[in-house]
């Protein structure tokens, strides 16, 4: 029967060599270059018509369909050659509208956008075959993410040391969408996991701290 553990928040069996300790297996991935995948995405950006004498007040809006994180940065420019940026204090909702700051200047147009980038979390983990099947989601509705690697580290109980390590690789995953990895490794006795998504940090996020998901300590009252 496969053990499932549900968290709140594809297929490529890695490459097997000893570990450590003979207890775990660790697959070892090639190193690369950073996969910088930042998705320009058009917000809109209008004149308020009001008087701007000291200083442009361009009021952004988020017109798609999903909510701006906080910590995004809005850019824009206008037709009379200014420009600027308004780095998120709060999630934007959709329809939802910031007020950004440029020189003076009343008669102007201008053009909104802000960059998107993956956002990868572990989503579930569950017992297959010889290893574990690692579902990673891709939280971001607007980037694909490139491949990357998940690496599963087993904890001591007793003493909570890492006592073996597995890592596995993880295709493309959409925009908003998942992907599996199997991971081949044997848990090694009285042991909790943690996993991490992207262990390699081949893949620029918006958001680096959401990555690794740890296990209750529950599983070690047996």
């Amino acid at each position: 029967m496969k053990k499932l553990i549900s968290l709140s928040f594809l297929a490529a069996v890695a490459a097997v060599v000893p570990a450590p300790r003979a207890e775990a297996q660790i697959a070892i991935m090639p190193t690369g270059p950073l996969t910088i995948a930042g998705v320009p995405i058009s917000v809109a950006c209008k004149n308020p018509g009001s008087s701007q004498d000291v200083a442009k007040t361009p009021s952004l809006t988020n017109t798609t369909s999903y909510t701006i994180a906080k910590g995004r940065t809005l850019m824009w420019k206008s037709s009379d050659g200014d420009s600027g940026s308004h780095k998120l204090e709060a999630d934007l909702a959709p329809g939802a509208s910031v007020k950004a700051m440029g020189k003076a200047g009343n008669a102007y147009t201008c053009a909104g956008t802000y960059l998107a980038y993956p956002d990868l979390r572990v989503a579930s983990v569950a017992a297959s075959g010889s290893g574990y099947t690692v579902k990673i989601q891709n939280l971001d509705k607007h980037a694909q993410s490139a491949g990357s690697t998940v690496k599963i580290e087993f904890l001591s109980c007793s003493t909570n040391a890492v006592i073996g390590v597995a890592q596995g690789t993880v295709p493309s995953v959409f925009a908003g969408g998942t992907a599996n990895a199997l991971v081949t490794a044997t848990k090694p006795g009285k042991s909790y996991m943690r996993i991490t998504a992207d262990s390699s940090k081949q893949v620029v996020e918006g958001n680096e701290s959401n990555n690794t998901f740890t296990e209750s300590l529950n599983v070690c009252l047996y």
